[in-house]
């Protein structure tokens, strides 16, 4: 592969190479041992060739080892040359980031707090509203629809989706029991049996008026 400029050559490649050519040249030293036995010719030229290239890659890598160095001692050089009152003025400059970013994740967790008690409100209106008219069509009403039903599967919901996301069990006297749901699951999941029963009791209805 073609090396351009731009993708300068890094120690771990160097000592790929040198490895590589450790093995040419060893390959190389035990023809040579094997002319020798065997009476043949051997080209020396080509283990000088490799005992060269070895060299050379060897004093590549102890360059680079070098000029790592140098680049590391001129960071901290120019590390300590800051002087006490920039190190000072950045110190204060990431604090006060901090400081902003935790202001700003407040902010998004107190309207996410309201919009979701906004929701809640609405959704229990909407279950008093529905329970009164199931049990004035029909006479009775689901379990999963009577007071307390809803907010308790809710709760359990919430409390394992914030479970998940803060990853421990307690947020301040919010005590979260994770495993009493299941985080991933849609919470109108739990909610669908209700609104499978409420449905089946008023086709049983539409089925009795359709009979008389």
């Amino acid at each position: 592969m073609t090396r351009t400029k731009k993708q300068p050559i890094t120690l771990d490649e160097l000592h790929n190479r040198q490895a590589e050519q450790e093995r040419v040249l060893a390959a190389l030293k035990s023809e040579r041992s094997d002319a020798i036995l065997e009476g043949k010719p051997f080209d020396v030229c080509k283990l000088r060739d490799a005992q060269d290239e070895l060299s050379a890659i060897d004093e590549a890598i102890a360059e680079f080892k070098r000029r790592e160095e140098d680049r590391q001692i001129a960071e901290a050089e120019a590390e300590a040359a800051i002087s006490d009152q920039e190190r000072l003025d950045q110190s204060i400059a990431g604090i006060r980031d901090m400081a902003s970013e935790r202001e700003a994740a407040i902010s998004e967790a107190e309207e996410a707090a309201r919009s979701f008690g906004d929701a809640l409100y609405r959704a229990e209106h909407a279950r008093q509203s529905l329970q009164g008219a199931v049990y004035r069509l029909i006479g009775k009403v689901p379990v999963g629809l009577m007071p307390g039903g809803q907010e308790d599967r809710l709760s359990k919901s919430f409390a394992a989706v914030l479970a998940t996301s803060l990853g421990k069990g307690r947020f301040g006297e919010m005590v979260l029991r994770k495993g009493m749901r299941d985080a991933e699951q849609p919470w109108l999941a739990s909610e669908q049996p209700v609104s499978r029963e409420i449905e089946s009791a008023l086709e049983a209805l539409k089925a009795e008026g359709a009979a008389e």
